[in-house]
């Protein structure tokens, strides 16, 4: 199971992105992150691919899903927040 922290993180862009600079695996998977936020698989996934579109996060396919990090530069900086909506 993944050490994702649990705690009061709301499944906006920014807790996502808390998420995963909190772990210490170096992915996560959709359904670990749609647990941690207490969502739907398919809603947390939507969210994911949103963040991926604007190369924050990249994924690769394992399995019947897809595991999930933030890009290089991304998880070294804030510039995501510009585009953001």
């Amino acid at each position: 199971m993944s050490s994702v922290p649990h705690g009061n993180m709301k499944a906006t862009e920014s807790g996502i992105i808390r998420a995963f600079k909190e772990s210490s695996d170096p992915f996560l998977t959709t359904t670990e992150l749609a647990e941690q936020f207490d969502m739907t698989r398919q809603g947390m996934a939507k969210r994911l691919d949103r963040l991926a579109e604007r190369g924050v996060l990249t994924r690769k396919s394992c399995g019947s899903g897809y595991g999930w990090w933030l890009d290089q530069e991304s998880s070294t900086s804030d510039s995501w927040k510009k585009t953001s909506p």
